[in-house]
């Protein structure tokens, strides 16, 4: 049988170490389990593999395998029935630790930082981590460039939402489970929330953020942010929440609000009027006591 040409595959060495993307690789034929590691050859372009220590994870390298796809599939079957490998989505898996085949089970956050490049963690996902909601959310809200079919994985489902390239900035790299992971920090995260309101669970929501960050907020780099965006009616929300937490650096924001018509407060609430901002150019369609709510707690 010929090899096919050009089959791209991830070999990975977990458990014990990671592999040298320096050290020349001989064509992989056969799965072998070693004690203390475990070399994997998986096929297909879209494979991605993890390969863990006890300190650090990286991803190992794509590298030219010497095989049939036919063959391929073979290995990657036979490892996903041993419980070496567990299925994310059709082409992707993860290598389960050598410790850890029962009840293997990693940060939610880790899952969604192998599924796709370039991504970051954000709305009621980021939220939570950073401790800006008291609402535990179901799913893992992942914002990047392209586009991907939503997916559940280990009874997490996971959400991509796809923004534009010049939206996705303001995000840092947090440590889990040894994993580095792309999140949005706290500044982003509530720009990212004002932007797409539905994935935040709402502008009440977004203005008991604000009370709850409190002096941990950057309100200058949030509004850096809310200019960077480029969306008027984003500064105009931002700056309306701003003066109603007393939180400072909306004289920078008005200067953009222009003559714009008037918009609602929030895309999510009914369109009604219940009150007018002539200063940001708003409908007010949040009852007062929805936006202060965050006040009784702090």
């Amino acid at each position: 049988m010929q090899a096919s040409k050009g089959i791209a595959v991830t070999l990975a060495q977990s458990a014990n170490r990671c592999y040298n993307p320096s050290q020349p690789l001989p064509p992989v034929r056969t799965v072998t389990g070693v004690s203390g590691h475990r070399e994997v050859a998986l096929p297909v372009v879209a494979l991605m593999i993890r390969c863990t220590t006890k300190t650090r994870a990286c991803q190992a390298p794509i590298y030219q395998l010497s095989t049939t796809r036919e063959n391929a599939h073979r290995i990657l079957s036979r490892l996903h029935e041993k419980g070496w490998l567990t299925r994310i989505e059709r082409g992707r898996y993860l290598v389960v630790p050598m410790e850890g085949q029962a009840g293997w089970a990693e940060h939610e956050f880790v899952y969604a930082s192998q599924l796709i490049v370039p991504y970051y963690i954000s709305y009621r996902s980021a939220l939570a981590h950073w401790g800006l909601t008291e609402q535990l959310p179901h799913v893992v809200f992942v914002a990047t460039t392209r586009r991907k079919r939503n997916l559940e994985f280990q009874g997490v489902r996971f959400r991509f939402v796809t923004i534009r390239p010049h939206k996705f900035f303001g995000y840092t790299e947090v440590t889990l489970d040894a994993t580095p992971v792309q999140i949005a920090s706290p500044e982003k995260t509530i720009i990212d929330c004002l932007n797409q309101e539905q994935y935040s669970g709402g502008v009440p929501d977004i203005a008991q953020a604000l009370i709850e960050a409190g002096e941990r907020l950057n309100v200058a780099r949030l509004a850096e942010y809310a200019l960077q965006m480029r969306s008027n009616v984003l500064i105009r929300r931002l700056g309306y929440l701003l003066d109603l937490v007393d939180a400072g650096q909306t004289e920078v924001l008005a200067q953009h609000v222009g003559n714009s018509g008037y918009a609602y407060l929030s895309r999510l609430f009914p369109r009604r009027e219940l009150a007018r901002s002539a200063r940001w150019r708003l409908i007010v369609n949040v009852e007062p006591a929805q936006l202060q709510r965050g006040r009784e707690v702090v």
